[in-house]
């Protein structure tokens, strides 16, 4: 049960939230408030309470297995990058870097977008992510 879980723990953890406002919306909007308009805390409220609690977890389920495939994404068949995007990867890393570090991001027109991107398209000409892992989920390394 915890690796089935774990499995989908940021699909729940991100969406669970949504799919809890969803209902109230859809409630007060089309069924006049149906159970919202009851005073927290009194007999009535806490029998309601067992109803949300279906109503969300079957929403909840419904939703899960279509956005849960995100979580585990198919890797596509990988190359090696060459030599060369290597070597052009680390120069307009430390290009972007250097100009950074040296005028900062207020400089003109175009030096405030185009040397602080530098670096993320070093990572794109070495085929890496922004967090380091290859663009197609395959570590060429193992």
């Amino acid at each position: 049960a915890t690796i089935l879980v774990n499995g989908i723990i940021m699909t729940l953890f991100v969406w669970h939230y949504t799919i809890m406002v969803v209902p109230a919306v859809a409630v007060a909007t089309w069924l006049g408030g149906f159970g919202l308009h009851l005073e927290p805390n009194t007999p009535s409220w806490w029998w309601t309470r067992p109803l949300w609690l279906l109503a969300l977890i079957g929403l909840t389920m419904l939703v899960l297995p279509l956005l849960a495939r995100f979580e585990r994404p198919v890797p596509a068949p990988s190359r090696p990058v060459g030599p060369t995007r290597q070597v052009a990867a680390v120069i307009f890393a430390i290009v972007g870097f250097a100009v950074v570090a040296l005028v900062g991001t207020n400089g003109g027109h175009v030096g405030r977008w185009v040397f602080p991107a530098l670096p993320i398209v070093s990572l794109a000409l070495a085929g890496r992510n922004i967090d380091g892992h290859p663009l197609n989920g395959i570590d060429p390394r193992r």
